[in-house]
């Protein structure tokens, strides 16, 4: 639940401050941060984002006969969600900003695009989070 929350609130901090920041720079400042900054934050989700998920999975697995099993069920397919939204979409939103294949003109409905999703994406591991908690 730990790393749940971890992700969680990485999640949301990328909302509230990181994406914000983003959307403000121009495309030559973002482009830039974006190269150097990018892999990093991916070397920091990747492991965190297996691991919170991971976790609830396992708990609904060993838990599953017990009481609240039906509460991790919820919180291991939400965290399973979450994961799911990096091949689904921000791989390759990802890439086209590390390629700069996104063009000056785009950038600003590209990172609309991006923040709508990743605040789906956060919403979701919110609720993961608070099944798990209950559990």
């Amino acid at each position: 639940m730990v790393a749940l929350g971890l992700l969680t609130g990485s999640l949301m901090l990328e909302a509230f401050v990181l994406l914000p920041f983003w959307r403000a720079m121009g495309a030559d400042d973002f482009f830039g941060l974006h190269h150097r900054v990018g892999p990093r934050l991916f070397r920091y989700f990747a492991p965190l984002t297996t691991i919170a998920v991971a976790a609830p999975v396992a708990a609904a697995v060993v838990g599953r006969d017990s009481e609240g099993s039906s509460l991790r069920w919820a919180a291991a397919a939400l965290a399973l969600g979450v994961m799911a939204f990096f091949p689904a979409f921000f791989k390759s939103a990802n890439e086209g900003f590390a390629a700069r294949s996104v063009t000056d003109a785009e950038l600003p409905s590209s990172l609309r695009r991006w923040a709508r999703v990743h605040a789906v994406r956060t919403a979701v591991a919110v609720s993961a989070f608070v099944f798990a908690v209950v559990a």
